[in-house]
């Protein structure tokens, strides 16, 4: 009966895989202190400040400790859009 190394191979290197997978989250909490964690009402709070002083995305995400595109997702969530009066 033949052996199916392929089938063997994506077996053996799963468990490889997920451990690389949970180094890269470790490393992204360490770079940016509050990854993966909920937004607390002073973070919102602080972001708005921040927004209204126009300051770029990427300094945001510093100060806030998180990454830029969760940063760009609670602006959108956060900016009121602007109603207009027909």
């Amino acid at each position: 009966m033949p052996h199916d190394r392929r089938k063997n191979d994506a077996t053996h290197h799963e468990p490889e895989r997920r451990i690389e997978d949970r180094r890269r989250l470790s490393d992204r909490r360490k770079e940016y202190r509050n990854y993966g964690t909920p937004w607390t009402a002073e973070q919102i709070q602080l972001l708005k400040n921040l927004i209204s002083q126009e300051i770029p995305l990427r300094r945001l995400a510093q100060i806030l400790g998180r990454t830029s595109s969760a940063v760009e997702t609670k602006v959108k969530q956060v900016k009121s859009p602007d109603k207009k009066v027909a």
